[in-house]
């Protein structure tokens, strides 16, 4: 996969998880779905990110393992979605600022 795809596929993962989020604090029936996509496709950049880093030093495959274990909270608070527990907005939150912290650890651009 190509790095512009991949930016694109990170971009949209970011997009249909945000409005995900906005449509469940709103009630809408289609939230679930649109935030599992996002999740889904955030997960998936973040494991290629991860695989890709193979040939990096061990403190940047540290940090891209770290990102790709936190994007899973993604899929947990899509599971808590679909059964209509409240606890997702936990898993968001502890997915927020850890993402953006080991984003800033990581000095690369990718």
């Amino acid at each position: 996969m190509t790095g512009q795809l991949l930016k694109l596929s990170h971009i949209a993962g970011g997009l249909f998880t945000l409005s995900g989020i906005v449509l469940q604090l709103l009630n809408n029936a289609s939230a679930p779905y649109l935030f599992a996509a996002g999740a889904l496709l955030l997960v998936f950049v973040q494991a290629k990110h991860s695989l890709q880093s193979r040939q990096d030093n061990k403190r940047l495959q540290r940090l891209r393992r770290l990102q790709f274990l936190t994007s899973l909270l993604l899929i947990v608070a899509a599971y808590l979605m679909f059964v209509k527990v409240d606890l997702w907005i936990i898993a968001v939150l502890i997915y927020g600022p850890t993402s953006v912290f080991l984003a800033l650890r990581d000095k690369t651009n990718h």
